[in-house]
């Protein structure tokens, strides 16, 4: 929706997680904050349904994924 940079970047966007798939274990050196639209999001923090706000404060950790699948809204480095 929105991107201000390349790889390490001031962004805004749409994300679809397939059912099962999961990213590998990373930092959110600038943080991040996103709302779970559809589905149910998950890490190592918790289950996050439909609804769900999450705020990730700088350098921040976290392996996401979805065994279900998820739509979430989510801003990088704002």
């Amino acid at each position: 929706l929105d991107r201000i940079g390349d790889e390490v970047a001031r962004a805004t966007s749409i994300v679809r997680y397939a059912p099962g798939s999961e990213f590998s274990q990373h930092v959110h050196t600038g943080g991040e904050e996103f709302v779970v639209l559809e589905g149910v999001f998950q890490d190592e923090h918790g289950d996050f349904p439909a609804g769900s706000y999450i705020r990730n404060p700088p350098q921040s950790q976290h392996k996401p994924g979805s065994k279900e699948g998820c739509v979430i809204f989510v801003k990088l480095w704002q």
